[in-house]
C-alpha cells in the first residue's frame, strides 16, 4: 500500500540522517588532541573478561542482604559499577605481579 511505501522511505530517511550524523561526530572528534588512553581503558579487555562472575556475586549477596529493601537495592545498583572497577583494578594488579601468564590471557595480551 502507499501508506507503508510512504513510511518506508521515512525510516530511509531516518537512517540516512542518523548515519550521516554520526559521520559528523566522527570527523569531529578525530579532530580533537585527546591524551593517551589511561589504564582503564587500556585494561578494558581484563575488565570484560572478569565483570560478569563479580557482578553475579556481588548481586546474589547484595540481595540476601539487602532482602528486599528497594532503596537500599538501588543505591547498590548505582555504586555497582565502581566496585567492580576497585576489584577489577585490584585483581589485574595482583595477577600481573603473581600470575602474568594468567593476567596477559585474560587481558588479551593488552594490559601492560
Amino acid at each position: 500500500s502507499s501508506t507503508s511505501r510512504g513510511l518506508g522511505d521515512v525510516y530511509k530517511r531516518q537512517v540516512l540522517i542518523r548515519f550521516l550524523g554520526v559521520l559528523v561526530l566522527y570527523s569531529i572528534l578525530k579532530e580533537i588532541p585527546f591524551k593517551p588512553a589511561g589504564s582503564t581503558v587500556k585494561n578494558s579487555f581484563f575488565l570484560y573478561a572478569i565483570h560478569f562472575p563479580w557482578v553475579r556475586f556481588f548481586n546474589k549477596t547484595g540481595a540476601v542482604i539487602l532482602k528486599g529493601n528497594q532503596v537500599a537495592a538501588a543505591v547498590f545498583f548505582l555504586i555497582m559499577p565502581f566496585l567492580i572497577l576497585l576489584v577489577s583494578s585490584v585483581a589485574g594488579y595482583l595477577l600481573k605481579h603473581t600470575v602474568p601468564q594468567l593476567y596477559d590471557i585474560l587481558s588479551g595480551g593488552r594490559g601492560q
